[in-house]
């Protein structure tokens, strides 16, 4: 049996949070009020609004660097639409994109839509711009989000596969469009 390994690149920078989503100013009012409360000892408060200071918010530079160690042919998937917690832009993306289609990994689309045909077309077609070629990919809904009509509508957009699917099962035909179910990751954003 093969696995399928997945990641989902949620978050890219701490910058993305600071404003849009209030995620960062939420994360410090929290650690220093639980240092004041004595739940939380100053160090550790110290280092975690340390850690919010840094150059990005995900690993995956190690996730890559870990996978072609051990020979792991893993997806990642890089969202093109914002909310749900994924606040990135555009420009983020393509970065994130060309830096893991250049160390050889498939990229896919982390997608919101999941349930309406207009917007499921038109993720696939601001990623399909993004990577600026005519290679096939794959979707993976953001929360794994699924419905009745979603493989009808990703194969009408044009995805050859959705990963949207926990669990240990042979891929499998639905809809016009390949499901492959897979082993959730952790997230990439952490």
């Amino acid at each position: 049996m093969k696995v399928i390994v997945s990641h989902d690149v949620d978050h890219i920078a701490f910058s993305e949070h600071w404003l849009r989503d209030l995620v960062i100013p939420k994360w410090f009012a929290k650690n220093l009020l639980y240092a004041a409360m004595g739940k939380l000892s100053l160090s550790l408060a110290t280092r975690r609004l340390a850690a919010v200071l840094g150059p990005y918010m995900n690993h995956v530079r190690e996730l890559m660097n870990l996978d072609h160690r051990f020979g792991v042919r893993s997806t990642f998937f890089i969202g093109v639409s914002q909310g749900l917690g994924m606040s990135y832009t555009l420009e983020a993306a393509v970065e994130m994109v060309n830096l893991i289609r250049d160390s050889g990994f498939p990229v896919g689309v982390h997608a919101i839509a999941h349930d309406h045909g207009g917007a499921i077309q038109d993720e696939h077609n601001r990623f399909r711009k993004l990577v600026a070629d005519d290679s096939p990919f794959g979707v993976r809904n953001h929360y794994l989000r699924f419905g009745p009509r979603t493989p009808a509508l990703q194969a009408r957009a044009g995805y050859l596969f959705d990963s949207s699917e926990y669990g240990l099962k042979a891929p499998y035909l639905v809809g016009g469009i390949g499901r492959v179910p897979g082993l959730l990751d952790g997230f990439v954003s952490a």
